[in-house]
């Protein structure tokens, strides 16, 4: 094998594979563990939503809970229910200026009504809070039993229009009896600005809903609000029939996939403590995974490049280390081929491959100059000519090759007659 490919072979197994296999490993388990990851993703964003409504829904309980133990309060829903002597009108007037005073340093609450267990109104931050039994019915709250509770859905009119409102009720107790009742209704918009304002992907839906499955608020974070489904019934039987399958009663929250039409989407779902609401948390999955492909054919691409950059190295090195090699092997093939000792390597660099340049070269020298004092012991320093010696090992190899060949030989030989005669009369430089 040559070096080359020796070395095209190594870099390749050290290199290019590896990094080939890591990028083709990588895209595989990427996308094998986009569902499982995407699943951890939404419930971790659906928690940090949860925990925001339910911080507001604690939020909300407290500061009526503190409203129910005045005692003023308590004195007003009293006197309301003729069990104490009001206290010449500075009851309603207290409350009135303290619920003033929670709707200015409160941006959720639209209205606040104080109820005596009769229904009767007490006190009313606006004229058009919920003021009688109606009013609360309509409201769609569980209060029977006097605990904190936040309602389903309602709309009614009001002085600055239709409004879309659900209602939070406290009961008010004295010794451990009900006497009335703390009502807070809040918009709707509250809830659609905190959709907005939460942190979820450009593509997910966070859907709020109430315990009869009507939309609070819903929408992804660029829009303002929907009041109804985008979908048909028909678009959500496999949503429905994924739905239907859990046991909400034993599983309160997790995570359901389903497809509508040709994409398959992940839908997180969880309740709240002291409401019906859901919240559902649903994002395409086959969009995302448009994406993660997308981040593949990115690593494919860093592969390539990256392979090919290793080629072109791969290649200017062994070409470096290649060339020279052959430069010195082509001078040793034409010496070989033409006798001619006085070849030598050139243009050797300044590396291993030059030194070993450098040492043929000096071999060359030395079997140049080994070949020259030969050719002189064998010559005849006066003429030229072979000597005696020259001739008998010439005759003997050819007699080695005839014999080899199965063939003949033939010698002829001239002889100059009285040549030393000649020398003496002429002189050896004539």
């Amino acid at each position: 094998m040559k070096i080359k490919h020796m070395l095209y072979s190594l870099l390749l197994l050290g290199t290019l594979l590896p990094v080939c296999l890591f990028g083709l490993f990588m895209i595989r388990e990427n996308d094998k563990k986009v569902e499982e990851i995407l699943r951890e993703d939404l419930a971790a964003t659906s928690g940090a939503q949860i925990l925001d409504i339910n911080e507001f829904c604690t939020a909300r309980q407290q500061e009526m809970l503190r409203i129910s133990e005045y005692v003023m309060v308590r004195d007003a829903v009293a006197a309301s229910l003729g069990e104490k002597k009001p206290h010449g009108g500075q009851d309603e007037e207290y409350m009135e200026d303290m619920l003033s005073s929670v709707m200015k340093h409160n941006n959720c609450v639209e209205y606040i009504s104080v109820l005596d267990r009769n229904f009767h109104l007490v006190a009313a931050s606006d004229s058009d809070a919920i003021t009688d039994k109606e009013g609360l019915q309509a409201a769609n709250v569980q209060y029977e039993d006097g605990g904190f509770h936040i309602g389903n859905i309602y709309e009614r009119d009001t002085a600055r229009g239709k409004a879309r409102l659900v209602a939070a009720v406290q009961g008010i107790k004295e010794e451990g009896s009900l006497i009335g009742y703390i009502v807070e209704e809040i918009p709707t918009a509250y809830f659609d600005r905190l959709r907005q304002n939460a942190g979820l992907w450009k593509d997910g839906t966070l859907y709020l809903l109430d315990g009869e499955g009507n939309l609070i608020t819903a929408g992804t974070p660029g829009e303002t609000s929907r009041e109804a489904y985008a979908t048909s019934e028909k678009e959500r039987e496999n949503f429905t029939a994924a739905w239907n399958a859990v046991d909400h009663e034993k599983t309160p929250s997790g995570c359901i996939s389903y497809r509508m039409g040709k994409d398959k989407y992940l839908t997180y779902f969880a309740e709240f403590e002291n409401t019906d609401w859901g919240i559902r948390l649903s994002i395409n999955l086959s969009r995302y995974k448009e994406d993660v492909n997308a981040y593949a054919i990115l690593v494919l691409i860093g592969i390539v490049c990256m392979a090919l950059i290793l080629a072109l190295t791969s290649y200017f090195l062994t070409r470096r280390l290649t060339v020279p090699v052959s430069a010195i092997g082509s001078v040793l093939d034409q010496v070989q081929k033409e006798q001619n000792y006085s070849l030598r390597v050139k243009n050797m660099t300044d590396d291993e491959i030059g030194f070993v340049g450098g040492k043929v070269n000096e071999l060359l020298d030395y079997i140049e100059a080994e070949r020259y004092e030969m050719k002189q012991a064998e010559r005849d320093p006066l003429t030229g000519l072979k000597n005696q010696k020259a001739v008998e090992r010439e005759i003997q190899e050819a007699v080695v090759r005839a014999a080899q060949n199965g063939s003949r030989i033939a010698v002829g030989f001239v002889d100059v007659d009285d040549f030393r005669d000649i020398n003496n009369q002429y002189g050896h430089m004539e």
